[in-house]
């Protein structure tokens, strides 16, 4: 974070609400300012009976760029996702591309549940937390899923 060319863009649950002016948001405020870092979500991000709170947020360390910040309500979490635009952003264009293809027929799927029947379940069925159990859910899914080697490589 100490190098000025490096931007950052830091996305996290500080678990200090954003809409009460408190100590600890000016404390956070204080501590990320001395990294030139800010912060750009300014809407509440979980809503919940006749409660909000802001504690989910995207921080920046660019004041180069234009910047929106917006919410997406997807459902999927106990909060909204939070989008940021940045504007006036230059990406070079490699020279060389390279890209996966993964052939999905009967033999990489009989592979895929192979290696699905191999896993050890316990870290999903003894859970408690719903959250944790998604997770660990998927993690596994998709490790076994992306474990298969590209059937094709291609470079352009």
């Amino acid at each position: 974070m100490c190098k000025t060319s490096t931007e950052l863009i830091l996305c996290d649950d500080f678990n200090v609400n954003y809409l009460n002016d408190n100590s600890r948001k000016h404390l956070l405020d204080s501590l990320l300012a001395s990294f030139s870092v800010f912060s750009t979500v300014k809407f509440p991000t979980r809503i919940f009976n006749n409660s909000c709170t802001l504690i989910d947020n995207i921080y920046i360390n660019t004041y180069r760029h234009d910047f929106s910040a917006h919410p997406v309500i997807n459902g999927l979490s106990n909060h909204d996702a939070q989008i940021i635009t940045l504007s006036n952003i230059f990406i070079s264009i490699p020279r060389h591309t390279f890209s996966c293809n993964k052939k999905i027929d009967s033999n990489s799927i009989g592979k895929f549940t192979f290696l699905l029947s191999y896993e050890n379940w316990e870290d999903v069925f003894l859970e408690k937390d719903v959250n944790i159990i998604c997770n660990n859910f998927l993690n596994t899914y998709f490790r076994n899923k992306n474990s298969n080697n590209c059937s094709q490589f291609n470079k352009d």
